[in-house]
This record gives C-alpha cells, structure tokens and sequence, in this order.
C-alpha cells in the first residue's frame, strides 16, 4: 500500500492507493497529476518532465542547435 505523502525522485503521492491497491494519484514537482499503478510508482522518477530536460539538453551543440 503506498500511503499519503509517500516521495519518490519527483512524484509525491497525493491519496492513499485505492481499488484493492493497485492505482495511486501522485503530483510530480512541476505540477502535473496522474493516476498510475502503485507498482510501477517505484520505477518511475518524474512525469516525464525530467525526460524532456534531458532530451533538450542533448540537442544542443556548443549552445547551437542541430
């Protein structure tokens, strides 16, 4: 059961799980809500807001763009 307030990398769960335990809503640190399956919240960091960082990072060359 993951409980209230439970933080892992960025999401922080927001209910208690519910529906026999399997799904749990948690906010990420820049504000997005999901509902997600309480099993997979230990494999997960963030929404995907982290991904998308990194992502535009990784374009960049020497501060220009491809």
């Amino acid at each position: 059961m993951i409980a209230k307030g439970y933080r892992h990398g960025t999401l922080v769960a927001v209910s208690d799980s519910f529906e026999n335990h399997q799904r749990v809503t948690v906010r990420c640190d820049c504000g997005v809500e999901k509902t997600i399956h309480a099993g997979n919240l230990r494999r997960m960091q963030s929404c995907g807001c982290l991904r998308k960082a990194l992502i535009g990072a990784k374009n960049t060359t020497h501060g220009y763009t491809r």
